[in-house]
């Protein structure tokens, strides 16, 4: 019996001596929040990252907050939620007092489906566009709405495009400690109109707007010097990390095509921290997930449940969940950090095979 044991995620932030000389800046300026110097210089690395202009990005505390902050909208429309995905996409739009329905999700991209309803009415509603586990958008589908938000979580690896994203729109990106140029918590919003992200960053400081009488309710939502700092220091490390995490997931692909298994419709080349495998029923993804464990390989359903099947959006407006439910209950997650070895690569692809013998 093998005494490899492999856990199912290891965040890995920059390295100490990377981060140090931004933290000695940090003391030596005396400002340790506040849209301090470091944020700005984060703001303005990101936004060529995703090739807007740095008016347009928003650093903020965290990922919710941030899709929170985009959610800002004075007329009140109503926001489509995918039924499968992480609750913090539904917890955002709720944190600014809005009404929110969820959606089921397409059988196969696993992205937020809507009604001919919602796209007759697309004024007043505004898509929530999940882009499942670092899946690209393509904005050019959501052309009937003015206005929408791309909750893209896991995406900053993968480095799109946004200069296109129209004025109604935004994306927020996570910068936890599972992402990708992970900080340890925070997170960036880019608006597709400079007037919004003005608004989110007077909300994110409790409304002031370069006074201390405030302009509207806001929170405290600021990112930290130090978060931007660790911030900075992975885009310092951005070409190592990402060879990394090419590395690890055609590793993962390649195990997935070998031995038939879906692995998601997330491009092989998509610099994410997620090895899935999507199997065709409940019972059969209890066998995958316990064979693993017993042989010490973790395994995480990522979003376990419809979250409409979940107790605080039970009693929400939904078109259904049977798709989401499925995938709830089908696809599981693989061990995915950079650094797995070969010694647990081919423990795990071991303990896979023999699932189908």
């Amino acid at each position: 019996m093998t005494s490899i044991s492999v856990q199912v995620m290891k965040p890995v932030l920059p390295a100490l001596d990377v981060v140090t000389p931004y933290l000695a800046e940090v003391y030596e300026s005396g400002i340790f929040s506040n849209h301090g110097p470091k944020v700005r210089a984060l703001e303005e690395r990101y936004a060529t990252w995703f090739n807007v202009s740095p008016e347009q990005v928003v650093a903020i505390s965290n990922g919710t907050v941030a899709i929170a902050a985009a959610a800002l909208w004075e007329d009140n429309p109503t926001y489509l939620i995918p039924e499968w995905t992480f609750p913090a996409t539904a917890m955002g739009p709720l944190e600014v007092g809005a009404t929110i329905e969820f959606r089921d999700v397409h059988p196969t991209e696993w992205t937020l489906t809507v009604t001919d309803d919602d796209r007759r009415n697309a004024n007043s509603v505004v898509p929530v566009v999940v882009a499942p586990f670092g899946h690209p958008i393509d904005l050019a589908e959501w052309s009937d709405f003015p206005r929408g938000i791309v909750d893209a979580a896991a995406c900053a690896g993968n480095r799109p495009d946004l200069s296109g994203m129209g004025p109604g729109w935004s994306a927020t990106i996570s910068l936890h400690a599972t992402k990708v140029l992970g900080c340890g918590e925070g997170g960036l919003v880019i608006f597709g109109d400079v007037a919004r992200a003005k608004i989110a960053r007077e909300w994110i400081n409790f409304g002031f707007s370069g006074t201390r009488v405030t302009n509207r309710v806001g929170t405290n939502g600021k990112m930290s010097e130090f978060a931007a700092s660790f911030a900075l220091a992975a885009l310092d490390g951005a070409e190592t990390e990402l060879a990394e995490w090419k590395s690890v997931r055609e590793r993962a692909t390649a195990i997935n095509t070998e031995l038939g298994f879906n692995g998601g419709p997330m491009p092989a080349d998509s610099r994410i921290p997620y090895w899935l495998v999507a199997v065709d029923t409940a019972d059969e993804a209890a066998r995958v997930a316990e064979s693993l464990d017993a042989a010490g390989i973790q395994t995480r359903k990522w979003w376990p449940a419809a979250l409409t099947s979940t107790k605080p959006f039970h009693d929400m407006t939904t078109s259904g969940n049977a798709v989401a439910t499925h995938l709830a209950d089908t696809v599981l997650g693989l061990p995915m950090f950079r650094e797995l070895s070969d010694a647990q690569f081919g423990h795990i692809r071991t303990t896979l095979a023999d699932l189908r013998k």
